[in-house]
């Protein structure tokens, strides 16, 4: 939207000889002045992404992937802290240990 944005401005700020109309110098500022313009600025992100997350809404629910299926199981699980420490390896590696990780 900000590239539109900046490409209208410049769009219409140019004019050149060749141009057959003239009507078009600046008609973004006339656009502007009309409550259409910003109806339409909200409306048309909305209408293009409301069948994106519809389908995304549909497939979630009647059509799970694996991994959505995990993340809904353990959705409702409290958060601990004991995963925590099965990662964190915090250098109590062996010399044997730390030349296989290398």
């Amino acid at each position: 939207i900000i590239a539109w944005f900046l490409f209208i401005f410049g769009y219409s700020g140019i004019m050149t000889k060749h141009d057959r109309q003239e009507n078009i110098f600046y008609v973004i500022f006339i656009l502007m002045s009309t409550p259409y313009f910003y109806l339409a600025l909200v409306l048309v992100p909305v209408a293009a992404l409301v069948f994106d997350f519809l389908y995304q809404g549909v497939q979630r629910w009647f059509l799970p992937y694996d991994y959505q299926i995990i993340q809904e199981r353990h959705r409702h699980e409290p958060e601990d802290n004991q995963r925590a420490q099965f990662l964190d390896i915090q250098g109590h590696l062996s010399p044997e240990e730390a030349r296989t990780y290398a």
